[in-house]
């Protein structure tokens, strides 16, 4: 896509209203003009032009534009892995994650978790996929609710359940519609203050929730979900989990070889402990936390 973006010819003076309705490649070429317009600016001449908090907002728009591009991107990758003919590159990728580390030059396990999460915006979370689109929500909370929500079946399952929940609506009974002896100790509707409720899926619910929480506070609103719609998935994770533990330590030549695997809550228990006993670093000391640890 990238080399027919790119031979893709763009006149100066096309109108902005054209360039909204054109095909894809020149959508592109226009998107890729501005951003080298943007990144050639001279940081001394933008600053001589601008205040901090102006640049400082610029930031905020293009983090908020690259999100929603991102977003963007999840669809595009679905829809190529679903499309099949990645795998008769000429490179011979094993898996649609291994093409996309070599297309789009990233780390195997970067795109791995790319692909996995695209997968699940399309399949299992789409209401987050569009919100995430149109810039209501931020790439943090929604990989974060991923993480967190989407590990098991049932609790997949269990977002498109209907759930009630309360509106901030009032009932527009006026005081005097209400019928006799319903009236409140004012003559107001005795329902007139009560709030309404209406139907929606438990996806639509929790998005609602995450678009004004922070990342951790999302993480912890899909910790709360996955107990509740599948309480046994999590004791079934922690049964395998300690089946994989062990801690070994070998002699070798000219030292010992430390290793192992431990539970999210004795590694944590660990690393707490070492923590403890560790000193700040001395003013001359180079060696990294590793090696100090």
């Amino acid at each position: 896509m990238a080399d027919s973006t790119r031979s893709s010819s763009l006149a100066p003076d096309t109108p902005v209203g054209d360039l909204l309705e054109a095909d894809l490649p020149t959508q592109l070429a226009t998107l890729e003009a501005l951003c080298d317009a943007i990144v050639s600016g001279d940081i001394q001449d933008e600053r001589d032009r601008h205040t901090g908090p102006e640049l400082g907002s610029a930031s905020v728009r293009v983090h908020q534009m690259c999100a929603r591009l991102t977003a963007k991107r999840y669809q595009w990758i679905a829809a190529e892995e679903a499309d099949g003919l990645w795998a008769a590159s000429e490179f011979h990728p094993r898996t649609y994650a291994s093409y996309v580390a070599h297309t789009h030059g990233i780390s195997y396990s970067h795109a791995r978790s790319t692909v996995r999460l695209a997968r699940q915006l399309r399949d299992e979370i789409p209401q987050f996929g569009a919100a995430l689109r149109a810039g209501k929500i931020g790439p943090d909370q929604v990989q974060a609710f991923a993480a967190t929500a989407l590990t098991s079946p049932t609790r997949v399952a269990a977002l498109a359940e209907e759930v009630q929940v309360e509106t901030e609506e009032h009932s527009t009974l006026g005081t005097g519609d209400a019928p006799e002896g319903d009236q409140g100790p004012e003559g107001r509707s005795a329902d007139h203050d009560l709030p309404a409720a209406q139907t929606q899926s438990m996806e639509t619910f929790l998005l609602d929730q995450a678009r004004h929480l922070r990342p951790d506070q999302v993480r912890r609103l899909g910790r709360h979900f996955a107990h509740v719609a599948d309480p046994e998935a999590d004791e079934r994770g922690y049964r395998k989990a300690k089946e994989r533990e062990y801690l070994e330590l070998v002699r070798t030549l000219d030292g010992w070889h430390l290793s192992g695997f431990l539970t999210e809550e004795n590694g944590r228990l660990i690393r707490t402990a070492m923590d403890a006993v560790m000193s700040p670093p001395a003013p001359d000391d180079e060696r990294t936390g590793e090696q100090r640890r």
